[in-house]
């Protein structure tokens, strides 16, 4: 397992250097008094944002085309722009960044597929106020896989045309805070209920299996 040799963050498999990208900011802010006057990183530069000890590794690498930007012409120069963008992405292209979320996403979504055999082994077929107002989050006491609101909300942004039913899921938490606030004014109407059904589960793995998404969540590589 690569780390950075900073920090000691584990590192993407397709990080070219020895830094995060955090470490690597830093060390930019080492350089930032040179680099306002130049729109070049020089090898040396490099050298000292990838967290390597010697030159030669930047020089082989950019003559290799793995580090961009090299500026024809000049001897080991790299155009600043390209180089920040290929360090803030660690190495990785649009299709690697995107296949790496759309496995996040599979995982929340075998995740909420889970919870939901769970609810249903026990015999519990609906979710209404009085059962649970954080599902399918903060599930206190149930040994369950844990999902956050923003992996919801990825989930429904993803799914919500192919699988209308998880709409329900990102509502459901600020229905019952609702719902609570009226008090016994509307108790037994209007209450928030998501219905658990074997289907919509087959339906979730069976997306969670595609391994790619319609819709677009606000984590999705720009």
């Amino acid at each position: 397992m690569k780390t950075c040799k900073i920090c000691g963050t584990v590192l993407s498999s397709s990080n070219n250097g020895q830094l995060c990208y955090p470490c690597q900011d830093k060390k930019r802010l080492e350089i930032q008094d040179r680099l306002s006057d130049v729109s070049f990183y020089t090898a040396e530069d490099l050298c000292s944002l990838l967290g390597y000890e010697n030159v030669e590794v930047v020089r082989r690498k950019g003559r290799k085309g793995i580090i961009p930007g090299r500026l024809p012409g000049a001897r080991h120069r790299y155009n600043q722009q390209k180089v920040d963008e290929w360090l803030s992405t660690n190495g990785e292209t649009a299709s690697e960044r995107n296949r790496q979320h759309y496995s996040e996403i599979s995982i929340a979504i075998l995740k909420l597929a889970e919870i939901l055999e769970w609810y249903r082994k026990n015999n519990c077929f609906s979710i209404d106020p009085l059962t649970s107002s954080t599902f399918p989050c903060d599930l206190p006491g149930i040994e369950l896989p844990s999902l956050n609101q923003q992996e919801i909300a990825n989930i429904v942004a993803h799914l919500k045309n192919e699988i209308p039913e998880v709409v329900a899921f990102g509502e459901y938490s600020d229905a019952c805070k609702k719902w609570f606030a009226l008090g016994d004014k509307k108790w037994d109407k209007d209450t928030p209920v998501v219905e658990i059904t074997s289907e919509l589960i087959l339906k979730l793995k069976l997306m969670a299996s595609r391994g790619s998404f319609s819709g677009k969540c606000p984590d999705c590589p720009a």
